[in-house]
């Protein structure tokens, strides 16, 4: 019986380990937020939150949920909205 030699074996090992750091690295920046800092869905709501505060004036954040935009004032929110280019005064 021949035996398995020792430099494949540990070629082997750290392959595994790199493809598990390799994979574990695309599994964290998967979960993390677009440029600007916020989650696809929480974008989506500041984007309506916007819409609705340019179109009819209301200022209330229900539609922002649990997002942390719902804890910013309103000043902030409307600078959050003129940066993303909408019009309010």
């Amino acid at each position: 019986m021949k035996a398995v030699a020792i430099p494949y074996v540990i070629a082997l090992v750290l392959g595994v380990v790199i493809i598990s750091i390799i994979g574990y690295w695309a599994v964290i920046q998967s979960g993390k937020t677009s440029s600007s800092g916020l989650s696809a869905d929480c974008q989506g709501k500041l984007f309506s939150y916007c819409t609705q505060r340019q179109n009819s004036g209301s200022t209330s954040r229900d539609i922002l949920g649990d997002c942390p935009q719902s804890g910013k004032t309103d000043v902030e929110l409307k600078t959050l909205c003129n940066d993303l280019g909408f019009s309010i005064s």
